[in-house]
């Protein structure tokens, strides 16, 4: 099994999009996504907009690491540091979204009523945080350490940008994310509760694991490690196609 770890690029929205709405759900039945977006094709649309959008969120493919087996994705994850104002909210890109597709923006009231008990438990994140979100891996290439793979990567990248910690936050239960998390070197951070929220998702909250990062490397615009002295790496363009 051959793996390479690269920065995502925009012809890959399609397995982005799925890895967003699998992240999203993780172990429960229906997740975020389903939530905020009840009508599966619609959901779809909105997933892979996100990633392509112009306006740029979490889900940008920007933020993305993709991890290839022969050639071909099999896992992603999402980075980015808390400081970005452009990752303080999805609010805009959905708005993008709702006005490319011809959607009645008027729905975006609904959204928010619909995703109001998941802000009870919502995640925060302090300013120089190395963020982990949007997490998954195809089903034929689970349990074959892809994501521990991604993470190193990830955290490595987080070093060269100068950051002390990153922070990964996952629907409290999801015992196979942390493990995962845990093996690479994540503890436990806080959790949030609400019953508003465990009555919306099924699960009680959210728990959130952080690490400190310890030194500083180097790597190339693919994600690779490179030798000191040769210049730092910087993330793709935050830039729609």
């Amino acid at each position: 099994m051959t793996v390479i770890v690269r920065a995502a690029e925009p012809e890959d929205s399609e397995f982005l999009s799925w890895c967003l709405l699998v992240a999203g759900q993780g172990h429960l039945r229906a997740g975020f996504w389903d939530v905020a977006m009840p009508d599966p094709e619609r959901r779809a649309m909105l997933a892979e907009w996100l990633v392509l959008s112009d306006v740029r969120s979490t889900c940008h493919f920007g933020n993305f690491l993709i991890g290839e087996v022969d050639g071909a994705a099999a896992a992603a994850l999402a980075v980015y540091d808390a400081s970005d104002p452009d990752m303080a909210s999805l609010a805009p890109a959905i708005m993008d979204a709702f006005d490319g597709c011809g959607w009645d923006t008027a729905e975006m009231d609904a959204i928010a009523r619909r995703l109001a008990p998941y802000r009870t438990c919502a995640p925060a994140a302090t300013a120089g945080t190395w963020v982990v979100e949007w997490v998954a891996t195809a089903p034929t290439h689970r349990r074959r350490g892809l994501v521990q793979t991604l993470l190193d990567k990830a955290l490595d990248a987080g070093r060269a940008r100068g950051l002390a910690r990153a922070q990964v936050s996952i629907m409290s239960g999801n015992t196979a994310a942390q493990a995962a998390y845990e093996r690479a070197g994540f503890r436990l951070h806080d959790e949030r509760r609400d019953p508003a929220f465990e009555a919306t998702f099924g699960a009680p909250g959210m728990v959130t694991f952080t690490r400190e990062l310890g030194r500083a490397a180097e790597l190339d615009d693919n994600w690779r490690m490179v030798p000191t002295g040769a210049r730092m790496a910087s993330r793709p363009p935050a830039t729609g196609p």
